[in-house]
């Protein structure tokens, strides 16, 4: 397989795809690969979208909340939009992956009447995929191969590779709600226009990987190139949150994540996690979480 001669990252986060299923319309946020690199790591974290996982070989851990899940070959998981969680690669035989993310948006836009039964197969995809916010299992459809001609459609730039690319995305995207939806169901989708600035999202969700570290809403603004107030409305769009409380909620998710996972003072968490200092950290999350990080970690345990 192409996938193991690969050794760098790839990484299309300026790939302006976009698909229509029926009046679904998938925003293609990024389509990545990530190599078989010893004890690879990505931080516990969340985004507003959807991102969907596929392991060609290797192995590794994914932590979901307070769950652990052991990624072997031939795994497939959805992470959907809010639910945090944390891949590591094994240290001896580490995973590669494929990934894609994706936002939603139903336009409204509706079939003739002769084809109304085309609609009706459209709401139920719709609705598979909103009630899955999380899902893990094997990947029942060989949807491997997609992401190779995928990518070698964006290499090669032959006639109609843009095209192709949107009904390789869009057969995805059917596969993973295969995995998880119950029957087949055949596809319908259109190529509308796109918009500009569809990476603002993926740059305000990236940013807070690190809440451990000093987060300003002036850095942020500055990454996304909107004013300070401008930002708050983005932030209040995207999260429904102000970027203080966005913060504070990525600071306490990390916080669960090692008080469940490790045997860390409440010190030395309130150090990694951002926080200025213990008290104020116990203070918070008993204010947010309803009982105290050490009642947290007896209740998990």
């Amino acid at each position: 397989m192409e996938h193991l001669q690969r050794h760098e990252p790839i990484r299309h986060m300026d790939l302006d795809i976009k698909v229509s299923i029926g009046h679904i319309r998938f925003n293609i946020l990024y389509i990545n690969f990530e190599p078989a690199t010893p004890a690879w790591h990505f931080k516990n974290h969340s985004h507003s979208s959807y991102e969907l996982h596929f392991i060609p070989s290797g192995r590794g851990m994914l932590r979901v909340s307070d769950q652990q899940f052991p990624i072997e070959p031939g795994v497939f998981y959805l992470t959907g939009p809010d639910i945090y969680h944390e891949q590591q690669a094994d240290d001896e035989d580490p995973m590669c992956e494929y990934c894609m993310n994706f936002e939603l948006e139903v336009t409204g836009r509706r079939k003739k009447k002769n084809d109304d039964y085309i609609e009706t197969e459209v709401e139920e995809m719709l609705e598979t995929l909103r009630n899955t916010h999380f899902w893990f299992g094997r990947d029942a459809f060989e949807t491997i191969p997609l992401f190779e001609h995928l990518f070698a459609e964006v290499s090669s730039r032959k006639l109609g590779y843009y095209a192709y690319i949107q009904s390789l995305a869009s057969q995805i995207i059917i596969h993973a709600i295969r995995n998880f939806a119950d029957g087949d169901r055949a596809p319908s989708y259109y190529f509308p226009r796109k918009i500009l600035d569809d990476r603002r999202r993926f740059i305000a969700d990236n940013y807070f990987k690190d809440s451990h570290q000093m987060l300003t809403p002036s850095e942020l603004a500055g990454l996304i190139g909107v004013s300070v107030r401008q930002l708050e409305r983005i932030m209040q769009l995207y999260y429904n949150k102000s970027f203080k409380e966005k913060l504070q909620e990525s600071r306490l998710s990390h916080a669960k994540s090692l008080l469940s996972s490790t045997a860390l003072t409440a010190k030395d968490i309130a150090e990694a996690t951002g926080f200025a200092s213990a008290p104020y950290f116990c203070k918070v999350f008993k204010t947010c979480i309803g009982m105290t990080p050490l009642q947290y970690r007896a209740k998990k345990r």
